[in-house]
């Protein structure tokens, strides 16, 4: 019975229509995760955008990241930690890491590309 229910929380999806892209982790790294958010210009084409979600994609380390639209940003940006939140609604890749080293590694390959605004991490890299 818990089983049953552990696995039904798993697979219920978020609510606000952001699409979430998970990769294939133990559950134990759960507990472990930080957050790296790559806040968009306006600007950003859809090509940009591709790109850097495949960099973040294939970085080691990360085992989950959501696309939020700018649309979708307004309300949900107070649900992030204070030091990650954008000072205007922007649409960002919210991504989940499980080291400094995976926070890092988003950082660089996403910091200085076009179409990205700023990175922002919960916690000290």
């Amino acid at each position: 019975m818990i089983a049953v229910a552990i696995l039904a929380v798993l697979f219920v999806p978020s609510s606000g229509g952001s699409k979430a892209y998970p990769k294939s982790t133990a559950s134990s790294t759960a507990r472990l995760q930080r957050l790296v958010a790559v806040f968009l210009t306006d600007g950003v084409t859809a090509e940009q955008e591709q790109e850097i979600r495949r960099d973040i994609e294939v970085t080691v380390g990360v085992f989950s990241f959501e696309y939020v639209s700018r649309q979708q940003s307004t309300g949900s940006t107070q649900s992030l930690p204070p030091g990650i939140r954008p000072d205007m609604p922007s649409a960002y890749f919210l991504v989940r890491t499980r080291d400094a080293a995976a926070d890092r590694a988003v950082r660089s390959s996403c910091a200085d590309r076009p179409g990205v605004q700023e990175v922002k991490t919960s916690m000290p890299t």
